[in-house]
């Protein structure tokens, strides 16, 4: 856990260790935000997925697209294409901390990290639940700069409930690690029982995308 404590923020159901320096950052607020939600399966619990997690960002946001993924080289490619402010993954990790498509292609997820930190994404989703030595072995001795979910167990509805209430803060001018504050207060032996089981690093929590649906 150390390479997150450090390095930024973690979370694990609810729990926050902060990085002071953050606080310290200008405010970044993106206007227009693009959002994309990516998978690679087409089986039932991933189209459910998809259509659950829709709705975490259609409330307030214009711009989000819905990807089905054929191969990693297209997963590379739209990366690469720059577009998206957040890109929200919902892929499996195996425990050797790779992505691997239905051609047995394969990326590390270290790489996939990287690729992302390179350009304009500032928030990046593994939304799926995965193991925890999956995403250890996946981000050893990295560095953050964006803000990066990786999730153990949605509990459910949970996961839905608490990131739509997440980016209803977030878009309304809240940075993300206020906004987490306020749903899941950091204070010793607060009830965190419904919030999804996550691992979060915030290398980017001046960065905020604002609003741009209004109904």
């Amino acid at each position: 856990m150390t390479m997150y404590i450090i390095l930024g923020i973690i979370l694990i159901s609810g729990y926050i260790f902060w990085k002071r320096n953050n606080r310290l950052k200008n405010l970044i607020k993106i206007e227009g935000p693009k959002i994309l939600i990516a998978s690679f399966d087409n089986d039932s619990e991933s189209l459910e997925l998809v259509k659950s997690d829709l709705q975490i960002y259609s409330a307030n946001y214009l711009d989000v697209k819905n990807i089905s993924l054929q191969s990693i080289q297209e997963l590379t490619n739209v990366i690469e294409e720059d577009t998206f402010d957040l890109i929200h993954l919902i892929v499996d990790v195996s425990e050797k901390g790779e992505i691997i498509d239905k051609n047995k292609s394969i990326i590390r997820l270290n790489d996939l990290i990287s690729q992302v930190q390179h350009g304009k994404s500032k928030y990046l989703f593994f939304a799926k639940e995965n193991e925890y030595v999956s995403y250890e072995v996946g981000t050893k001795n990295m560095e953050f700069s964006i803000n990066l979910v990786m999730t153990l167990n949605r509990n459910g509805g949970d996961f839905g409930v608490f990131f739509k209430s997440l980016f209803d803060k977030i878009s309304s001018g809240k940075t993300m690690p206020v906004a987490w504050n306020e749903l899941a207060p950091q204070i010793p032996n607060a009830n965190h029982e419904h919030v999804p089981g996550t691992l979060c690093v915030m290398g980017a929590g001046n960065v905020i995308l604002m609003k741009n649906k209004y109904d």
